[in-house]
């Protein structure tokens, strides 16, 4: 059934109760399956079947959340707007009608004020626009003397002479 549904095609990127990867090949009794990791899994068809197949991907487009934290003396005003500066300066971030880049306050944290960012790109250059757009945002927060927190551990040491 699953070879004449053609439920999945090979290529596609899927998960099947579970197992993530990109098929591979659509046998007979089995669906090859190249998971992320480099392991080839073969799932018997009848759990394709019967089972949840979600397919990612299924447009041009994959959508990045990522998140950045800022200083607690930061001006969140002007961290919003070099956010969505970064982002609408970034080529590699899709900016037409059919896709939506947002900016959202995600925490207070221990040590910062955490924004995730939302945008979506082709899905070739996925892991080009995620560093592209990191290294765009650590440059106009430098520019701007915004400050990205990082953990700092106070190490008391005591010793007890008798």
């Amino acid at each position: 059934m699953v070879l004449i549904t053609r439920k999945v095609f090979e290529e596609e990127v899927v998960d099947i109760d579970g197992i993530s990867g990109v098929v591979d090949m659509v046998e007979m009794n089995h669906t090859r399956i190249k998971t992320f990791d480099g392991k080839l899994v073969l799932v018997p068809n009848r759990k394709v079947w019967s089972g949840t197949v979600t397919k990612y991907w299924p447009g041009p487009y994959r959508r990045i959340n990522f998140d950045v934290s800022v200083d607690y003396s930061s001006d969140l005003s002007k961290v919003i707007d070099l956010l969505k500066r970064a982002i609408e300066e970034e080529p590699l971030v899709i900016k037409d009608e059919s896709v939506s880049n947002f900016i959202v306050f995600k925490e207070y944290g221990s040590s910062g004020i955490t924004y995730t960012i939302y945008f979506w790109v082709n899905r070739d250059s996925y892991f080009d626009a995620i560093n592209s757009l990191s290294m765009r945002i650590k440059k106009l927060f430098d520019e701007s003397g915004i400050k990205i927190p990082f953990m700092v551990i106070d190490l008391r040491v005591t010793q007890n002479i008798q």
